[in-house]
């Protein structure tokens, strides 16, 4: 996802620059919006990562003996709630770029290139949302669910050993 923010941001700003610099008769009014609302998505999406490293990286490290993995539940819900800004903010792009080329036609048609990576963002974050809940529920019911016992025969006992050995 931080990816294709990059790759929206870089084409917004190509767009921008391109479409939106000119005579007043042929350049692209919706550009500019464009380009921020690509630049608040990649934003987002760069604390997101940056947030989502340290999150991870000082719960393996800080693990007890205990395991206690309730405290990735504000991760979870940050996650959770950065999928919707990205889904919204992507939305809001495809409208911008829509409204762009029905009512100035070829002056923004290079909104076409920013709105298919709004509908790939639109996608990612749909399918991450859909984990993120999932995750979510899990953690949150993880002490009342039990786990079927075929389960512990489907897992290779080198991944035990492992489980065992390391406390996950």
């Amino acid at each position: 996802a931080f990816f294709l923010a990059l790759g929206g941001l870089i084409v917004s700003i190509i767009f921008k620059v391109v479409l939106s610099t000119g005579d007043e008769e042929n350049r692209c009014d919706n550009a500019n919006t464009m380009f921020i609302i690509s630049l608040v998505i990649f934003f987002i999406r760069m604390v997101d990562m940056v947030l989502g490293c340290c999150t991870i990286g000082c719960w393996f490290c800080s693990r007890s003996k205990e395991i206690n993995d309730r405290q990735l539940i504000p991760h979870i819900i940050n996650c959770i709630i950065v999928g919707t800004a990205q889904c919204l903010l992507s939305l809001g792009n495809i409208v911008l770029g829509i409204i762009g080329l029905v009512s100035e036609g070829t002056d923004c048609a290079g909104s076409i290139i920013s709105i298919v990576f709004a509908v790939l963002l639109i996608m990612d974050s749909a399918f991450e949302m859909f984990i993120w809940i999932g995750a979510y529920f899990i953690r949150i019911n993880q002490d009342k669910a039990t786990i079927p016992p075929i389960v512990d025969r489907i897992i290779p006992n080198c991944l035990v050993r492992w489980a065992r050995r390391t406390r996950l």
